[in-house]
C-alpha cells in the first residue's frame, strides 16, 4: 500500500483505467466466443461423441478392430455433474461377457468452445487379455470441407538449442500425410510439440495432446480433402493382468473461428490458464 500511496496520482489513474480497460475488452471478447464457437464445439461433441454410431477412438485387440469388438457391446452414457463451466460425462462400454470394459471421460466447456477426453481399457476378467495394439484416443473425421486449404501451424520440440519450440507451418494438400511424434518417450523432444493448430477456411481447430510419454498424431487429408485425425501412444503393444487398467493420452479440441489464427493460439492459452493451471 505505501509503494501504491507513493505513486503519482496521474501515473495512478493512468494504471487503474489501464486495468479497468484490460478487463472490459476481456470480457467483451468472451462473450463473443461463447455465443458462436461454444455452441459449435456442443453440436460437435453431441453429433460426433455422445450420439455418434462410430466413436472417438479406435484399436486393435488380437486380430480384431475396436470398431468390430464393441458393435454389441452395451453402451452407457451418464452425465455425472456441471460445475466449474463444465459438464462432465461418463461413456461405459461393457463387454457381455464381462471380460473387457471401456470408460470414455468427456468434459464440454461452457466458457471456452472446448472438448477434451480420455479412454480407461480393464480387464475385468480372470484371465490375462490377448494383445492390444494401436490405440489411438482419436480417431475422427476432423474435417469434410473439400475445397480449402488446410494449414497446420505447429512447432518443434526443444533439443537444447537456440530455435527450441520454434514455429513451423505446413500446408497439408489433399492426398498427403503429416505425422508428428517426439523423440526418447519425452512429450516435446525435439520434433514435435503436442500442441498444435489446424486452420481451414476462416475456422480451425486447436489439438492439446495431455500425455508426458511418447505419442503420436497424424493428419491425414485424403485425395477428395477430407481430413482425419489420429493421435495415442506410438507403439503400444500390450496385455492386461486380471484386474489390471491403463489409460490413454487426453485429447483436447478447441474450436474457434475467423481469419486470424492468432486468436485461436490465444484461446488456447487461455484455455490453459482457465482449466488447466493451478490457481492460488
Amino acid at each position: 500500500m505505501r509503494i501504491i500511496s507513493q505513486l503519482p496520482r496521474k501515473r495512478l489513474v493512468f494504471y487503474i483505467l489501464l486495468l479497468i480497460t484490460a478487463s472490459f475488452i476481456e470480457s467483451i471478447h468472451a462473450g463473443q466466443l461463447n455465443r458462436s464457437e461454444c455452441k459449435f464445439a456442443a453440436a460437435w461433441f453431441e453429433h460426433n461423441i455422445k450420439s455418434t454410431p462410430k466413436e472417438p477412438f479406435s484399436f486393435r485387440y488380437g486380430r480384431q478392430a475396436s470398431n468390430e469388438l464393441i458393435t454389441d457391446w452395451n453402451r452407457e452414457i451418464k452425465l455425472l455433474g456441471s460445475q466449474n463451466q463444465r459438464s462432465e460425462y461418463k461413456i461405459v462400454y461393457s463387454d457381455p461377457l464381462g471380460k473387457l470394459r471401456l470408460v470414455l471421460h468427456a468434459d464440454v466447456y461452457t466458457d471456452f468452445p472446448a472438448v477434451e477426453w480420455v479412454l480407461e481399457l480393464e480387464n475385468c476378467g480372470a484371465d490375462t487379455t490377448e494383445i492390444f495394439d494401436n490405440i489411438l484416443v482419436a480417431d475422427l473425421l476432423l474435417s469434410a470441407l473439400k475445397s480449402e486449404s488446410v494449414i497446420l501451424h505447429h512447432a518443434t520440440g526443444s533439443d537444447h538449442r537456440i530455435d527450441d519450440f520454434a514455429p513451423l507451418t505446413t500446408i497439408i494438400q489433399p492426398g498427403q500425410q503429416v505425422r508428428m511424434a517426439p523423440k526418447g518417450g519425452r512429450s516435446s523432444d525435439e520434433t514435435a510439440f503436442p500442441f498444435f493448430n489446424v486452420e481451414q477456411d476462416n475456422q480451425g481447430v486447436g489439438v492439446g495432446i495431455g500425455w508426458t510419454g511418447q505419442w503420436a498424431a497424424e493428419l491425414d487429408r485424403n485425395a477428395n480433402g477430407t481430413l482425419t485425425l489420429q493421435v495415442g501412444m506410438e507403439r503400444t503393444h500390450l496385455r492386461l493382468y486380471s484386474g489390471e487398467k491403463i489409460r490413454t493420452p487426453r485429447i483436447l479440441l478447441l474450436f474457434w473461428q475467423g481469419s486470424d489464427r492468432m486468436r485461436g493460439h490465444n484461446l488456447m492459452r487461455q484455455f490453459m490458464l482457465a482449466h488447466h493451471t493451478p490457481q492460488i
